[in-house]
């Protein structure tokens, strides 16, 4: 579904009627870690341990859970949970900015059980209808503003070499008590097994991730499963870092063959993340092979023309120099399918501080600008960009603009420490990749 103007304003407005900070997410939409027991409505909270007592009550509780009651009830009596700081962060920018609890619940999945929704706010068997899985944390990829709870290659690194020398931590971030026993993961296991066939039916989108799923053998089942269905009733989409080795890459295209033939979900969608080029982005998203990604993403577009392919960018400090030229990459392979282009879905960093668009001076907003004005005029000319990637990319200038010029010291230091301990760890040198910074690491 495309978004346009005149969707967020009505869905601004009816949000609003019921309080300036309800938001349809934090109903229709859950992600889930089954291996660390935890859940979030939407993706960007931190996400919250289920206690295993209240899964033992009812299987429910994987998305209703004691702390999402509470926070849905702050926002029915008007008040901002802390956990949604992000879309707060974009609302708090200025007006006209529409943060994600605006477009999340424009899609027509979480629009539709608005008033649903109202009739029966604290329904502890609400059932959402787009469900995010962490599969496990198997990865072969250490981004920079990732860590160890979801990537086990950065978990290997904190095993190794401890956590960074920041002031705010990064690394060694995991409560390591809150991991599941064995016993646990089998409980979260049938748990999800049970809420997942009750819910099946009603479901609008299943959506799995890690870690790199393609190299959890979770993954491989569930498509076994997925394959048994024809005609599915639900869109199936899959995070990928297109980064796995050849015999895996042509295990899961052959996979992919099986499912679409056989129509096996309504349509299927591959995310996959990016926000720079060449050594730049291979310094962010450290195990990145940059020509690689690219090559699969256009194979992908070349082999399955309705296939839905979105490139998640993680907005950051690191990749604003540059940044033109990637959406120059972006436009290049949108034209290379225009009946079908992907999708650019620009989010603003929210953890590690010190790799926030905020701790960058003024002498940056330039190059934003630029940027916005490129969208702006494609949007215009081959309107292979949509009004939706365009507020997006604005928000991050209006984010960048309210930015609190005092406040960042910390974070500058703390950035200047992790690029200077990330070369040292992995052998890079971030006065070559990223030369604006370099009288900052003198």
């Amino acid at each position: 579904m495309t978004l346009e103007v005149s969707d967020l304003e009505k869905t601004q407005k009816y949000l609003n009627e019921v309080s300036e900070s309800f938001c349809l997410a934090k109903w229709t939409q859950v992600t889930l870690d089954l291996n660390r027991g935890t859940t979030a409505s939407c993706h960007h909270p931190v996400q919250h341990r289920i206690p295993t007592a209240e899964i033992k009550k009812s299987f429910h509780r994987l998305h209703n859970t004691e702390f999402k009651l509470a926070q849905r009830r702050l926002m029915l009596e008007g008040k901002r949970p802390a956990e949604c700081s992000y879309c707060w962060r974009v609302e708090d920018s200025g007006p006209g900015a529409y943060s994600d609890r605006i477009i999340k619940s424009s899609y027509q999945w979480s629009r539709s059980m608005g008033e649903k929704i109202l009739q029966d706010p604290i329904n502890e068997e609400f059932a959402p209808k787009m469900v995010e899985v962490n599969l496990g944390a198997n990865c072969n990829f250490k981004c920079s503003y990732c860590s160890e709870e979801v990537s086990s290659s950065w978990a290997d690194e904190i095993e190794k070499f401890g956590g960074y020398p920041t002031l705010h931590q990064h690394g060694r971030s995991f409560n390591q008590s809150l991991a599941l026993n064995a016993e646990e993961k089998e409980i979260f296991a049938r748990a999800f097994d049970d809420w997942f066939k009750s819910l099946s039916s009603q479901l609008s989108t299943l959506r799995v991730t890690g870690g790199e799923p393609l190299l959890n053998e979770s993954f491989w089942r569930l498509l076994t499963h997925m394959k048994q269905r024809e005609n599915g009733l639900f869109d199936f989409s899959i995070n990928s870092n297109l980064g796995v080795s050849e015999p895996v890459w042509l295990r899961f295209l052959d996979e992919l063959d099986i499912l679409l033939l056989k129509k096996s979900s309504k349509e299927i969608t591959i995310y996959t993340s990016n926000e720079a080029l060449g050594e730049r982005a291979e310094y962010i998203r450290f195990g990145l092979k940059h020509n690689l990604w690219i090559k699969r993403i256009e194979e992908l577009m070349d082999r399955y023309p309705s296939l839905n392919l979105v490139v998640m960018s993680t907005y950051n400090a690191l990749c604003v120099k540059g940044f033109e030229g990637f959406l120059q990459e972006i436009l290049r392979l949108k034209m290379r399918r225009p009946h079908k282009p992907l999708r650019l879905d620009i989010s603003l960093l929210e953890f590690p501080f010190h790799q926030r668009i905020e701790v960058l001076t003024d002498d940056f907003q330039q190059d934003l600008a630029t940027q916005l004005e490129f969208v702006r005029a494609e949007m215009s000319s081959t309107k292979l960009f949509d009004f939706i990637e365009f507020e997006k990319m604005k928000r991050v200038i209006t984010v960048f603009q309210e930015r609190d010029r005092g406040a960042n010291f910390t974070h500058k230091k703390d950035l200047i420490a992790f690029l200077r301990e990330h070369d040292r760890r992995r052998g890079t040198d971030a006065h070559k990749v990223f030369p604006e910074f370099s009288s900052w690491l003198r």
